[in-house]
């Protein structure tokens, strides 16, 4: 997202040691319908599975192929027992039937090959200290940590989840679907691992009709960081309206600083906009945290 401040708080950098090659990973996704097509720009954007996807559930399998990051089958109990997204027998839609070359669109009903093409870029920005070796620098070396709604102290999760439609009748005020978790702060699954960690930067992940992301500490119930997303209201690149098009994060020092060891468990609850179902949508957290020398 274009407005999501990245950059390490004061005294902290990210350590890259020797690099030969950066790699970065973009998402396109094609959301111009065109003239005659029966899609909305929701349906798009939230890569419903067409069709044409090939899903093998014995193997595993879309188009042939798993999914490079967390397998089906890993979310905890609560997503389980009643979201779709969790096992592959039920999946409808997200961005397992989302990858490169994949069209949004049902090939058997449209040409795709007489829609026009786009050619789209995309930049990442890097700055860096040059000629300075960081490990002679008094800056402390930030590591990512991790967290998903989908998971628990016992899986890492998911990734990504729907959201149902609230029943009919329903206020849309009222229209919220609401899930929580507990889990480590380190966003790993190994109860014995109590390396300590000092974390300076926290920020959510949600997508579209996404209201917030509050992690909680589990001893006292105080509210640790509430991370909110900034919606587009305008038509300029990065303000599209209704869109979201970044997130706020908490930044933390001082006496305020979070000194935790990696197994502390904290509790996450998350909340989305059920006026509309979702597919595919995320709840994570990106954590990032500096080793505390023994």
């Amino acid at each position: 997202m274009r407005h999501i401040n990245n950059r390490a708080p004061p005294g902290y950098a990210y350590f890259v040691d020797n690099p030969e090659q950066w790699t970065p990973l973009f998402h396109f996704i094609n959301q111009k319908v065109p003239e005659g097509v029966d899609a909305s720009d929701n349906a798009l954007f939230e890569c419903p599975c067409t069709p044409q996807r090939v899903i093998d559930v014995e193997n595993g399998t879309i188009d042939g192929t798993k999914s490079f990051a967390n397998p089906f089958g890993t979310c905890n109990e609560a997503f389980e027992e009643s979201n779709p997204s969790c096992e592959l027998s039920t999946y409808v839609g997200g961005w397992r039937c989302c990858e490169d070359g994949v069209f949004v669109l049902d090939t058997d009903k449209y040409d795709v090959d007489a829609l026009p093409t786009d050619e789209v870029y995309g930049v990442f920005r890097i700055t860096y200290l040059d000629g300075v070796d960081a490990r002679d620098t008094d800056l402390k070396p930030l590591e990512s940590l991790g967290g998903d709604i989908t998971g628990s102290v016992y899986t890492k999760g998911n990734v990504e989840f729907d959201v149902p439609l609230c029943e009919e009748g329903t206020a849309p005020e009222d229209c919220i679907y609401e899930m929580e978790t507990v889990h480590y702060i380190s966003g790993g699954i190994n109860a014995t691992d109590d390396t300590l960690w000092e974390i300076p930067y926290l920020v959510g992940h949600l997508h579209k009709g996404g209201i917030d992301l509050s992690m909680y500490n589990m001893t006292t119930g105080d509210l640790i960081c509430r991370s909110t997303p900034i919606y587009g209201n305008g038509t300029e690149a990065g303000n599209e309206d209704g869109y979201l098009v970044g997130m706020n994060p908490c930044y933390f020092e001082g006496d305020d600083l979070i000194v935790a060891p990696a197994n502390e468990k904290v509790r996450s609850v998350v909340r989305y906009n059920s006026t509309e179902p979702h597919t595919g949508v995320m709840a994570l957290w990106f954590p990032r945290g500096a080793e505390v020398s023994a």
